[in-house]
């Protein structure tokens, strides 16, 4: 009794921790099947489901085997890859989906609802979609892919979660790998998916709709090599919003051996942002608020409409 007069926080935080894992009675975490990101496909005929399972007994270095289930539903395909398990799953520690580019906006919000009824309590999960290519199964290369996307959202800075579907009502924008970089698109409600695949107008686009963070491209056909950390910041009045795009710890290299100042490349930088930003705004005209203007509108008018036009505004941090 004096331990829990003295010390009630922590009896709270206790069993707040023991019912995170599924209540106290629940098997260890060393029991359990440890999920690290869940993997879709699909067909017209049918839908697979991969899960990355943790090995846990690897102390080293992280090891994975995977679960498959088919079904004619997403819902089916899930419930079989986890009836697959020799344990109880565990998503707590999940931090990755991949969801199927040929899907249509409805079938992805049929995958994020799934999720949202499935996953939980996973802390975070970033949503990708993905252009499937070879003959290999998605069981197959779901280590090396989820390898390789961890590391891709690490060097472009590559964030979202599930919000980035159902926040808005009549579409969605997510990065999209493509087998060695992020391409991103737009999936629109009973509308073909627009896709941007070039490096430039992707990242630019994940700065604009708050998933990613960095640049890392290269400038002038391959004369010079960039990379900066981005910041968004926007600003708009009645008739136009803009996007001022702050770039930090900015890093100019020459790669054809001519001489050229910092500030050439600086401009050449700013022009080639100019030129990306007109391309995504010119491929997304037949989305509706494709950088979620309308947002920010309301948030420094008071005004819910969206401003006729979007421009876009460079500044260096240094």
């Amino acid at each position: 009794m004096a331990f829990q007069k003295q010390h009630p926080g922590i009896i709270l935080i206790l069993l707040a921790f023991c019912f995170s894992l599924g209540g106290c009675g629940a098997p260890l975490l060393s029991e359990r099947q440890i999920v690290r990101a869940v993997l879709f496909s699909q067909t017209a005929e049918r839908t697979e489901a991969v899960l990355l399972l943790a090995n846990t007994s690897e102390a080293d270095a992280e090891t994975f085997h995977t679960l498959s289930g088919v079904g004619q539903t997403p819902a089916e395909a899930l419930n079989q890859a986890q009836q697959a398990s020799q344990g109880p799953v565990f998503y707590g520690l999940m931090d990755l989906v991949v969801l199927p580019m040929n899907a249509s906006y409805k079938e992805i919000c049929s995958y994020t609802s799934l999720l949202e009824q499935t996953v939980l309590p996973a802390a975070r999960m970033d949503i990708i979609l993905w252009q499937r290519e070879g003959p290999a199964s998605v069981q197959e290369q779901a280590p090396a892919l989820y390898a390789a996307i961890k590391a891709a959202q690490k060097q472009y800075g590559i964030r979202n979660g599930l919000y980035q579907v159902t926040a808005q009502s009549n579409n969605c924008a997510l990065p999209v790998w493509q087998g060695g970089q992020f391409g991103f698109a737009w999936l629109q409600m009973d509308k073909k998916a627009i896709l941007i695949s070039d490096g430039l107008q992707a990242q630019l686009a994940a700065t604009l709709t708050g998933q990613g963070n960095r640049l890392e491209v290269w400038l002038g056909n391959g004369a010079v090599a960039c990379t900066a950390r981005t910041s968004v910041r926007w600003e708009s009045d009645a008739d136009t919003i803009t996007a001022e795009v702050t770039l930090h710890d900015l890093t100019l290299t020459n790669l054809d051996g001519q001489p050229r100042p910092e500030t050439e490349s600086r401009k050449l930088l700013e022009a080639e942002m100019h030129t990306a930003f007109d391309a995504v705004l010119g491929a997304t005209v037949p989305v509706q608020d494709p950088l979620r203007v309308r947002l920010w509108a309301f948030q420094r008018n008071g005004a819910a409409r969206e401003p006729a036009t979007a421009a876009l505004s460079v500044r260096f941090a240094d």
